[in-house]
């Protein structure tokens, strides 16, 4: 949604490989990483995620973006990799039921999820994502954030994405609240910064954000 609504094709190129570039080595992926990817889409990360992952579950709220990660030919496929349709909601709801039974020691949200989720979906999440998270883990949130305030879009019409969307801009201080739950488990940020030197979206109200924890 980040990317595939601009209409300056250009600019998909650019982030990608500045995100590539500067921000993914955050994560440290090596052959003991297990990975769960939110949001993954038509597997724009998830191709570097794999490159040397021991376990990886991603999921879509999207089906035909599930369809297209299982079938791109630059990402690995095997049964230690999973695509699955789901919404993170019913994903934490039910945790019992992903079909690895592990822990993860990395996650990602690259593709600006949690703004489409409401607060309270939001915190259920987070409280129970550290249920299923390592004692030593990388988590990673990519999201578009309010340059000062909170900013809310309700059914908004963008010529961009030719189609009604709703989405909430939230501020620093409204996620680092909401990882509250992370940071009493001990974890700490090690990025809490705008994502881009220069902002390639120039936006007024909103800013690209990255929060990267360790613990």
């Amino acid at each position: 949604m980040v990317l595939c609504s601009d209409n300056e094709t250009e600019k998909i190129s650019v982030w990608n490989e500045y995100e590539e570039r500067k921000w993914l080595p955050k994560l440290k992926i090596d052959s003991n990483s297990r990975i769960f990817e939110l949001g993954f889409g038509t597997g724009r990360v998830t191709k570097y995620l794999l490159c040397d992952a021991e376990v990886y579950v991603g999921i879509d709220y999207v089906k035909e973006f599930v369809n297209i990660a299982r079938n791109r030919k630059d990402i690995p496929q095997n049964d230690k990799y999973l695509f699955l349709h789901d919404s993170f909601r019913e994903c934490m709801n039910n945790i019992s039921s992903l079909p690895y039974k592990g822990t993860f020691n990395r996650f990602v949200d690259a593709g600006g999820v949690l703004m489409y989720m409401n607060d309270d979906d939001v915190r259920f999440c987070i409280e129970h994502l550290v249920e299923i998270l390592d004692g030593k883990c990388v988590l990673y949130f990519s999201e578009p954030i309010g340059r000062t305030e909170r900013f809310t879009l309700n059914k908004y019409y963008s010529q961009e994405v030719g189609d009604e969307y709703s989405a909430i801009y939230r501020t620093v201080d409204e996620y680092i609240d909401i990882f509250t739950p992370l940071l009493n488990a001990g974890f700490h940020f090690v990025v809490n910064q705008e994502f881009f030197d220069d902002d390639i979206k120039g936006r007024k109200e909103t800013v690209q954000w990255l929060f990267v924890l360790e613990n």
